[in-house]
């Protein structure tokens, strides 16, 4: 699901395209509503499997929300896999009850849920300001991807 932003409105840093990840319909869409009325565009996945192949249709991204547990990994699985393909993405990622035992990868967040819009906005705007630049690397045919 592909959305564009109302160009009218304006969205914080530079953050213009964002991925949400989670298998959850009602929360992808509400999401994707939110971000679209702050003035992103969006894209959204259901699995990590998903997630990988929107990121190489969709990309690039300057931020992605992903929900911790997805049916067939984690949002770390998705951001593991982004790094090998040299892309570092500024990553949002919710989680329930207890944070993950594992220890987050630098270019993400730990939003706790629930959590209220004005505070996912600031921590989509911090995650963005802490970023690395992306890197894009070339294809075999010598194009940027």
């Amino acid at each position: 699901m592909t959305t564009r932003a109302d160009p009218t409105l304006s969205s914080p840093s530079a953050i213009k395209h964002v991925l949400i990840v989670d298998q959850d319909d009602m929360i992808r869409t509400v999401l994707c509503t939110m971000l679209r009325s702050w003035g992103f565009s969006t894209c959204a996945a259901a699995t990590l499997i998903g997630a990988c192949r929107t990121v190489v249709s969709d990309g690039p991204f300057d931020a992605i929300i992903c929900n911790y547990d997805l049916p067939d990994g984690t949002a770390f699985n998705l951001v593991e896999w982004m790094t090998t393909q040299q892309l570092e993405v500024p990553t949002l990622v919710p989680y329930g009850a207890l944070p993950p035992t594992s220890p987050a990868p630098d270019n993400v967040r730990l939003v706790s849920k629930p959590f209220d819009p004005e505070e996912l906005r600031t921590a989509i705007d911090r995650a963005h300001r802490r970023a690395k630049p992306v890197i894009r690397r070339k294809s075999a045919l010598g194009r940027r991807r």
